[in-house]
């Protein structure tokens, strides 16, 4: 079986209207002001994938207020998880401040998702880097 993680890019979010409104140095990600959005997924992957797919973001080097969206997002450990779902308005809201780094999302068919996680794996990047 062959695991594939489609996403466009792994590390960085993807510009075309997905910018985060605070400040980004590589792939650290610091809010400037109170509950800015982190899009973990908006424009993962173009054109858009349709189904059963679980996306993934592994988060390291957290600092401040970092909370995931209410709309069926979770975050515990450094593991930010959701369904494919709207996905524009998904990923984690930032106190003023907060930074993050962030080191691989994904997305993945629910089959693939439950390999990933049988064997421990949360996400990995375009270079094979498992989190």
């Amino acid at each position: 079986m062959i695991v594939r993680n489609p996403a466009k890019t792994t590390k960085t979010i993807v510009s075309n209207g997905n910018a985060f409104p605070g400040t980004v140095e590589g792939q650290t990600y610091t809010a400037t002001e109170d509950n800015q959005l982190l899009r973990l997924w908006g424009n993962i992957v173009l054109p858009p994938l349709t189904g059963g797919y679980i996306c993934s973001a592994v988060i390291e080097d957290v600092q401040g207020r970092v909370e995931p969206t209410s709309d069926g997002v979770t975050f515990s450990g450094g593991l930010a998880i959701t369904e494919n779902k709207s996905l524009w308005t998904k990923g984690l809201l930032m106190g003023s401040g907060a930074k993050v780094l962030l080191a691989c999302r994904g997305i993945f068919s629910d089959d693939d998702w439950t390999v990933l996680q049988a064997v421990g794996v949360n996400c990995f990047d375009k270079d094979t880097a498992i989190y």
